[in-house]
């Protein structure tokens, strides 16, 4: 085991990796543009309360 040297590791809470080996370097979702949004058929009925929200987006490059 290794401690983490990340202090964004340790306020999550995963101050430990159980690998010895280094990581390869790969950085997840580091560009705006890495993100995926899936999109609904069908928007909820206004009529319907619930926990949602509906968003007009500008897709780039599309």
């Amino acid at each position: 085991m290794r401690k983490s040297p990340y202090p964004l590791d340790h306020t999550l809470g995963i101050s430990w990796y159980i690998s010895d080996q280094d990581g390869i370097g790969g950085r997840l979702r580091a560009e705006p543009d890495d993100f995926v949004v899936e999109e609904l058929a069908n928007p909820p009925d206004p009529a319907i309360s619930g926990p949602y929200i509906i968003c007009r987006l500008t897709k780039k490059n599309w």
